[in-house]
């Protein structure tokens, strides 16, 4: 892939692979949450459900709040205190087996998806991108009848919490606003990671590409736009029956807390439960292949891969990834999770995107690095 090109820009494009493969190591993580989310789905009542309050061991807490960091992620201890990763990781290091054996599976998902290369993962897009689409709209349907969802709504579009207008201006001049968010879009269109450019490595050589790439970057900002109804109704509809996880509307905080915190109060809980879950699921599992499918092609370009068969090169690139996601499975691998998420998707994306927007200038032979 990167044969005819100055070697600064193929040394940004290698970097972008390995950024791929870093991402990855922890993405599953998440993505094994979900799948986490799906079995207990199936229990009823569901295990943050109010039956289960009395239950409680923390019960100062908001239960879908130490569901996850108590039960999935292990980072609250048993006298409900927040682990101190400074004394607490030489001494009380715990290891979340549930939820690496969740992560086993996102890895064994992951090599079936992507084990005969492209033409496998072609296949696997047929159902990991129009279900959760399918799933999105139902959910935003759900959330817009929900009661007290129009404050929702409004913070979505507006900015308006608690009936305060937000200083458009001064958020504007907000640098880490910017900064997070030109990540977001670089994560969701897997710009800088390798993944458009190993998949569009397939396309005829003189196929025109940018009509592609503006339907990309259009589909993709429209779901996430729409999906932003499905979860900022939940949000008012949180504030309208005074949840105290309606502030947290981070993406974590919302996936795992307060988007269950919801789902606990509606009819049906366990259908709703198992269609977030499948959501999440689905959409990470299809970032989390096509990442992978990156790495893959750049190392079956060498001349060591091209020897290699393509089931053994994703088997060695699942095992790696899968030894590489027991970092994060301890209870103190939690706030490395958290670090890797902001440094690497955020301030590395944008560093290397700027260096490939400056490298382009660097190759010396146009036409061989089309």
């Amino acid at each position: 892939m990167f044969r005819g090109i100055h070697p600064r820009l193929a040394g940004i494009g290698l970097a972008s692979v390995l950024a791929s493969f870093a991402i990855v190591a922890y993405y599953n993580v998440i993505i094994s949450w979900a799948l986490i989310y799906l079995v207990v789905s199936f229990f009823n009542p569901l295990p943050w459900s109010v039956s289960n309050y009395d239950k409680q061991a923390c019960p100062e807490m908001f239960i879908t709040t130490e569901y996850f960091y108590k039960d999935v992620v292990k980072t609250i201890n048993d006298d409900c205190s927040l682990m101190d990763t400074r004394t607490q990781i030489a001494d009380e290091s715990i290891f979340g087996w549930e939820m690496y054996l969740a992560t086993l599976a996102v890895w064994v998902v992951v090599y079936f998806c992507m084990w005969k290369g492209v033409n496998s993962s072609s296949y696997v897009v047929w159902i990991t991108v129009p279900v959760p689409c399918l799933f999105i709209l139902v959910m935003v349907i759900r959330g817009l009848i929900l009661p007290n969802a129009i404050e929702g709504i409004e913070m979505y579009t507006l900015g308006i919490i608690d009936g305060v207008k937000p200083d458009i201006m001064a958020k504007l001049q907000d640098a880490k606003m910017w900064a997070s968010a030109c990540g977001q879009i670089f994560f969701s269109l897997g710009i800088c990671m390798g993944t458009m450019t190993s998949y569009s490595s397939f396309n005829p050589t003189n196929k025109p590409i940018i009509g592609d790439g503006f339907k990309i970057a259009l589909i993709n900002s429209c779901i996430s736009v729409i999906a932003g109804f499905a979860v900022f109704s939940v949000v008012g509809y949180l504030k309208g029956i005074g949840s105290p996880v309606s502030d947290k509307v981070s993406s974590i905080g919302l996936a795992f807390v307060a988007y269950p915190a919801a789902i606990e109060q509606m009819p049906w809980a366990n259908l709703w439960s198992i269609i977030l879950s499948i959501t999440l699921f689905t959409l990470g599992i299809d970032s989390a292949f096509s990442m992978l499918e990156a790495v893959a092609t750049v190392m079956a370009d060498t001349e060591w891969g091209r020897a290699m068969p393509r089931k053994l090169l994703a088997l060695l690139l699942c095992v790696a990834g899968a030894f590489s996601s027991i970092l994060f499975s301890f209870n103190w691998g939690f706030t490395y999770f958290d670090v890797v998420d902001h440094y690497l998707t955020v301030y590395l994306m944008l560093l290397i995107g700027i260096l490939e927007v400056f490298g382009v200038g660097w190759a010396y032979d146009l036409k061989s690095a089309i």
